[in-house]
């Protein structure tokens, strides 16, 4: 039974778009297949551009490549892997192509491990007038703007580092959706499991999250200074190269530099359940679940960046209580998690003067999204793999060791 509002479309949706050509690459496409998104590989060549430009109508991005690349400044070849130098602007063409429907709606965000080393990525698409938003109706490749912020990266062709995320008629839930189906489905827990009422501001969509200074001894970490660069193919970077460890404030509060980057970490654990119960007590039957976005909690709380990454799949944060009566051999298997929700590692850059930070700041939202239908993958469940799953604290990118 699905949703009368339309939602996100999951796993099993997405690879029928790929069967069908309407996502199509050079490159295997179905191990990308996330629970509620696709990921979004780069392609085999990069051009260093003089800053960023946003299509018109009718623009094509070769036309944008062409006129604003760095002059005698030759394309890097990805496919034998290339440096990205820090604060160069790259232009990408991704390794993904769309085919959309009038009634699907795409959004990118970067990735998780790609927001934890500061990389600040956007799609663009032909004709296409804002960031990260592919049209309805639009056929062709999908292009990455990349920045990396804080260090060196190296990267190959093939490195994922945005998802999309399709999404046909009203996928968000409203304020007092969250607030009724949070309570009722658990969407926000404390650290000592119990269910708590999503934080509702403004009436905006989504539970506000808060700043955790105080829970652990490491509360974050900076980016350090340094001409190393971070291997993006890698998985043993070595963390004292890159990060300085951010040690609990002993006063309460965290003086951050203009312009440090820094990885954080919520007091809340929040969960996505997959599925839940109906509503229909006599038949109580299975119904698709909840994907998020975290978002900017106020745009008027001042200039700083409270995250890259953006999407959550469902899954995360959930526990399985009960074997399941139901058809999906998934939901037939125990998980292996212990505890409810999970907290949320975000990043934080103030582009304004030195900022205060306590502990219980307004951090983010965290808006809430219905599933059109049960995802046949669930984050961290039945082999699918999660970096991320178990975080305790501040947790870094994959990328180190």
């Amino acid at each position: 039974m699905g949703w009368n509002k339309g939602g996100v479309l999951p796993s099993q949706l997405l690879r029928s778009m790929v069967d069908s050509k309407r996502i199509s690459s050079n490159l295997n496409l179905y191990p990308h297949i996330q629970p509620a998104s696709i990921d979004l590989p780069v392609g085999d060549v990069a051009y260093e551009m003089q800053g960023v430009v946003l299509p018109r109508k009718g623009e094509k991005v070769t036309e944008i490549i062409e006129k604003y690349r760095v002059p005698l400044v030759p394309a890097l070849n990805l496919s034998k892997g290339a440096i990205l130098e820090k604060g160069a602007t790259y232009l990408i063409r991704s390794a993904v192509r769309v085919k959309l429907d009038a009634d699907i709606k795409v959004e990118a965000s970067p990735k998780s491990s790609i927001g934890r080393i500061d990389l600040h990525t956007r799609t663009v698409v032909d004709g296409g007038q804002l960031f990260d938003t592919i049209p309805r109706g639009y056929e062709g490749y999908i292009y990455i703007y990349v920045v990396s912020n804080s260090f060196r990266v190296y990267i190959e062709s093939g490195i994922p580092v945005m998802q999309l995320r399709f999404r046909s008629g009203e996928a968000t839930l409203d304020y007092l959706e969250t607030k009724m189906l949070g309570e009722l489905h658990g969407f926000v827990y404390d650290k000592t499991g119990t269910n708590t009422p999503p934080s509702i501001t403004s009436q905006l969509p989504g539970t506000l999250l808060t700043l955790d200074l105080q829970s652990y001894d490491v509360i974050g970490w900076w980016a350090k200074h340094t001409h190393r660069p971070v291997f993006m193919n890698r998985l043993d970077n070595p963390i004292s190269e890159f990060w300085e460890p951010i040690l609990q404030p002993k006063k309460g509060f965290l003086h951050v530099p203009h312009g440090q980057f820094g990885i954080y970490v919520t007091k809340e654990f929040v969960a996505f359940p997959p599925f839940v119960r109906g509503r229909n007590v006599e038949d109580r039957a299975i119904e698709p679940g909840f994907s998020g976005v975290m978002m900017i909690y106020d745009p008027t709380a001042g200039e700083f960046r409270a995250h890259y990454a953006g999407f959550f799949d469902p899954g995360f944060g959930w526990h399985q209580k009960t074997k399941l009566n139901t058809k999906a051999k998934l939901f037939g298997k125990k998980t292996s998690k212990i505890r409810k929700g999970n907290a949320a590692v975000l990043e934080i850059r103030s582009f304004e003067k030195d900022r205060i930070l306590r502990h219980g700041d307004p951090i983010c939202r965290m808006v809430y999204e219905r599933l059109l239908e049960v995802p046949d993958l669930i984050y961290g469940v039945g082999g699918l793999g999660s970096n991320y799953g178990v975080q305790k604290g501040a947790k870094l990118a994959k990328f180190f060791k």
